[in-house]
């Protein structure tokens, strides 16, 4: 159920089953990021049911504080800041407009160059998909993290993010750290004034969706030691549909919200996270959902169909975390509730 070791995940690789074999193989997905995120950008237990039918129990702890909203670029800000980082280009998609490049990163020749001009209805088009503010590699400075869609394939998560600074009222590209491509980020404070990342991302192979809690230090000396795994959610609601080992159970998980709250009444901050989350064994609810699942894969026209609410309802778990200095531990509550417990279907 949940893997709270470092591992480095740049590459998007994950261990599946023997027995659990591709649902379905789309082929190479587009580089465009509005395609991109329709196909991997979210767990299949998520994807396919709405919010507002899904069950879910409340969680251990009564009268919890919500998690403040992440506040997302607007356009106007993405505009602004991609007009001396890249040339600029806007498409639109069932009617919101997205905001993004010509070329992807790390904008290197002529053709990427800025030059003072949108290009509407861009084909290819590289999304800036998130865009975080704040001090990454030194106290004071004004920086910023630009999460972008880009031409790295799968194996190497589709994209990355670039590290720019402002100078004298001009934003100007650091560095491009590839395979870093998160789906949306915060910023929090450590030690000595500068921030880091903390970021959601989720990634799937085969039908078996992960989504991954971590922290990003620009500062590291290479992308693994930049990359704190602080907890990672599995997904193999659809992938059991293909079958499982003896004794395994298919479980359905989701990040439903992470943020930074002051959950000791001192005065210091902590990464949150809650999580809705069920395992159970495949029964023959399942086993029809699982049909249904298949049979829907063969006509475009019908609902979608998530076997995961064959499962029962999904229970709710807050997970709290502390800066250590070194990096995000468990609170004693979380290491007991989440991280005490031996991984789902281990060996």
């Amino acid at each position: 159920m949940i893997r709270a070791s470092r591992r480095h995940l740049a590459f998007g690789f994950f261990l599946l089953p023997s027995a659990v074999v591709a649902i379905h193989c789309a082929g190479e997905q587009s580089r465009s990021s509005l395609q991109r995120s329709e196909v991997v950008a979210v767990p299949a237990s998520a994807s396919t049911r709405p919010v507002d039918t899904m069950v879910v129990e409340p969680p251990e702890q009564d009268g919890l504080a919500p998690i403040p909203p992440i506040r997302r670029a607007t356009n106007e800000e993405k505009l602004a800041f991609l007009s001396s980082i890249c040339r600029v280009a806007t498409r639109e998609l069932e009617g919101t407009l997205h905001v993004g490049c010509t070329t992807c990163a790390p904008f290197d020749g002529p053709d990427a160059a800025p030059d003072g001009t949108v290009t509407t209805d861009a084909d290819p088009f590289y999304e800036l998909e998130a865009l975080t503010f704040g001090s990454f590699t030194s106290s004071g400075m004004e920086e910023a993290a630009a999460t972008l869609a880009g031409c790295e394939s799968h194996a190497e998560n589709y994209g990355g993010t670039l590290l720019a600074r402002r100078r004298d009222g001009k934003w100007e590209a650091v560095r491009y750290d590839s395979g870093f491509h998160p789906d949306q980020c915060i910023t929090f404070r450590v030690r000595g004034g500068r921030d880091t990342l903390l970021c959601s991302w989720t990634d799937g192979h085969q039908s078996y969706f992960h989504t991954q809690i971590l922290a990003y230090d620009f500062n590291g000396e290479d992308l693994e030691r930049r990359w704190q795994e602080i907890v990672t959610i599995d997904d193999s609601s659809a992938a059991g549909c293909l079958g499982l080992p003896p004794g395994w159970k298919v479980e359905s998980g989701r990040v439903e919200a992470f943020g930074l709250l002051d959950t000791q009444g001192d005065g210091s901050l902590e990464l949150v996270v809650d999580v809705d989350h069920v395992a159970a064994f495949p029964n023959p609810a399942y086993e029809a959902m699982c049909k249904q699942l298949f049979e829907s894969m063969e006509d475009e026209h019908r609902e979608p169909v998530d076997p995961a609410r064959a499962l029962g309802p999904m229970k709710r778990h807050r997970l709290v975390y502390v800066d250590s200095g070194a990096g995000f531990e468990p609170t004693a509550i979380t290491r007991r509730l989440w991280h005490g417990q031996p991984k789902l279907n281990d060996q």
